[in-house]
């Protein structure tokens, strides 16, 4: 009706100055119209606030028969603004106030003096001449050759240098849209599935046995061929359960993607951390052309401080939209943080040989701990590979709180911090605690005398 209007008084035989006032009426009429009318019910929104994001505890659970796996599903919805991310809220809170770190994710840092000690004659050459200009976007050439030989079928031209977390957000920024659909191995980092949810897309969780921790390829399998699926994300060794699978296994993953024609997002953060070097399955990019693998310096190199990571990508279309992507965000990566990560990976044999070790040394303390405190824990199943471990406290112990409840009180009367597995969305009774830092063990005995 209202161009049928317009069109009315466009040919009338009225002045201009006339019809410009009963234009400029119209839109006035039009504009108050807008502001009092009332949308249907399914286009109308709640003034309720946003839902908080733990799609793992707030969606509906489906349970397998006779097994405590679940997988839990996330109706697609119009695209919303990024919730809070509940890990990153807690550590801002507490991580630089709390004396006692037990939950760090990361391997205990290298210092400067390390790194430039450590390194090759060419390295210190590079750090000595830099020039603290601009940066090539795609990476420093030498440091994106460097990464490729971390893979059997990788070219630098397959790199992006970045920032881990801008990584997982470009790739899925690039890759996916409204409506599509995730599968995504929860719990776990929050970006890794809230960027999706963010966009309006449906997404699926392929979640641990309750009691083993472990993943059973099936489930995933089932969810991947259960409907159409843009995206399956996994990551091993993996945060925070430490749960590892085998080369068979990724092998079953990946053929499931590629008989779905998935991409499937690999965060390989920790790959390097296996407990068992031997067991450790390929990296998803040597065997699916399909995938992007997320990998940086923060965990396996022990050098978080950088703010360096990585994507590799062999689709070129793909990776061309996010090297375009990248250029509203960072457009390029720190001079300094290119090259101090050129000289750890250049000492890569020798910074991997440390940070296990230290893994694997603090998992026997925490296991001792476990043995000592029996009454506290619901049982420890050990994880095979990474810089933490996930403990579940018992009923018993916990007397009703929650887990969440139990670290504010640790972090708050004693100055030990523990994670929650709250701010990762794994319910209310299981903890985090980081095995890469050398403190561990006179934490340990502080939370100890804490229990006592």
């Amino acid at each position: 009706w209202l161009w049928g209007v317009l069109r009315a008084i466009e040919h009338t035989d009225a002045s201009a100055m006339l019809r410009t006032s009963l234009l400029l009426v119209l839109l006035s009429s039009t504009l108050h119209s807008a502001q009092s009318f009332s949308p249907p019910p399914f286009f109308q929104t709640s003034n309720k606030p946003p839902v908080p994001p733990s799609p793992l505890l707030r969606s509906q659970h489906i349970s397998r028969q006779g097994s405590a796996s679940r997988c839990v599903r996330m109706e697609a919805s119009p695209p919303r603004p990024l919730q809070p991310f509940q890990l990153e809220r807690f550590f801002a809170e507490y991580e630089f106030v709390a004396p006692y770190l037990m939950c760090c994710s990361d391997v205990q840092p290298l210092s400067m003096g390390e790194v430039i000690g450590d390194s090759d004659a060419g390295s210190k050459a590079l750090w000595d001449q830099l020039s603290l200009g601009y940066t090539e976007s795609q990476g420093l050439p030498a440091l994106r050759n460097e990464v490729s030989k971390l893979y059997n079928t990788v070219s630098e031209e397959d790199i992006v240098v970045l920032t881990p977390e801008e990584g997982i957000y470009l790739s899925m920024r690039s890759l996916l849209k409204q409506g599509d659909r995730v599968v995504v191995q929860g719990p776990g980092y929050q970006s890794l599935s809230e960027i999706a949810l963010s966009m309006g897309c449906d997404v699926d969780f392929w979640l641990p046995d309750q009691q083993t921790l472990a993943y059973d390829v099936s489930d995933l399998e089932k969810l991947v061929r259960k409907a159409e699926t843009r995206l399956v994300v996994i990551n091993f060794p993996h945060n925070p359960t430490g749960a590892m699978v085998t080369s068979d296994d990724l092998k079953r993953v990946v053929s499931a993607c590629s008989e779905a024609k998935s991409h499937l997002f690999s965060d390989e953060m920790y790959r390097g951390l296996e407990f068992d070097p031997e067991a450790a399955p390929e990296s998803a990019i040597d065997v699916y052309d399909k995938a992007i693998v997320l990998c940086g310096m923060s965990k396996t190199y022990a050098m978080p401080g950088l703010r360096m990571g990585w994507i590799v990508v062999k689709d070129e279309g793909l990776r061309t939209e996010i090297q375009q992507m990248k250029d509203y965000t960072t457009i390029c990566c720190p001079a300094p943080s290119e090259v101090l990560s050129l000289m750890g990976l250049r000492n890569s044999a020798k910074v991997i040989e440390r940070n296990r070790g230290i893994c694997i040394s603090n998992l026997a303390l925490l296991r001792e701990f476990v043995g000592r405190h029996g009454g506290v824990f619901d049982g420890f199943v050990e994880p095979k590979g990474g810089s933490m471990a996930l403990l579940k406290l018992s009923d018993g112990f916990l007397q009703g709180k929650t887990s969440r409840e139990y670290c504010v009180d640790l972090v708050e009367k004693h100055g030990l911090l523990i994670l929650p597995s709250s701010e990762f969305s794994f319910g209310d009774k299981h903890i985090r605690i980081g095995l890469g830092r050398t403190d561990l063990e006179a934490n340990l005995q502080r939370w100890g005398e804490t229990l006592s």
